[in-house]
């Protein structure tokens, strides 16, 4: 923990970039919380249901920071300090931030892709990558596990459906987070300023093995 700001993420194993964020939190001498080692996986809203239990004891004004385990790095030079500072300077130090979605699908013209991607999640809410306050953040997850089986397990999507009653904010401008779309991923991610950089829906035979059941639906 670092002083009244927290960082988590949701990981049942090592997978993907997992070793490379971990290694990315320790060379900023700051300590990444994992939620649900060993656990079996169900669906996404595992991560909700483990986010909401891990933080709720927290005191409500404390900061929390969600990162997705599998296919996030964190750039060099950064305290715990300064990303709060950005926080409450940028984004006034209330309200829940999301990274923005990419809009394209591997191997789908652009025009298919953003089609496919606004009718999967319904939003440009990306929840791989989060911060907000206890307070903020607590009524934002339960009302999204609440619509979970209506989602059919898909936390982004249930997400983007609660994103108006909460007026959910969105970091366009990549203050914090920045989702990279597939046609920049040959990109070195240290060359921008974003702190955390997303490389959602990278292929692997995990994933592919998934999307029948997680997707498809």
């Amino acid at each position: 923990m670092n002083g009244n700001i927290h960082f988590f993420t949701y990981a049942t194993h090592s997978q993907g970039m997992y070793e490379d964020l971990v290694n990315d939190f320790n060379k900023n001498h700051i300590s990444l919380n994992v939620i649900g080692w060993g656990q079996k996986w169900i669906s996404f809203m595992d991560k909700l249901k483990g986010v909401q239990e891990e933080i709720k004891q927290l005191p409500s004004t404390d900061v929390v920071i969600v990162i997705d385990a599998f296919d996030t790095r964190m750039s060099p030079g950064y305290s715990a300090e300064k990303i709060l500072t950005i926080y409450q300077d940028i984004f006034g130090g209330a309200g829940l931030v999301f990274s923005k979605n990419i809009h394209t699908l591997y191997g789908f013209p652009d025009f298919l892709s953003s089609y496919m991607v606004k009718r999967i999640f319904k939003g440009d809410i990306n929840s791989g990558m989060y911060i907000g306050r206890v307070e903020d953040v607590i009524p934002v997850l339960k009302a999204a596990i609440n619509i979970g089986d209506v989602c059919r397990g898909d936390d982004q999507l249930a997400l983007n459906k609660v994103a108006e009653k909460f007026s959910l904010i969105i970091d366009y401008d990549c203050k914090l987070f920045r989702n990279y779309e597939y046609y920049e991923r040959d990109k070195d991610f240290l060359h921008h300023e974003a702190i955390f950089c997303g490389y959602p829906g990278t292929l692997s035979w995990w994933r592919l093995s998934r999307i029948p059941g997680e997707y498809l639906p």
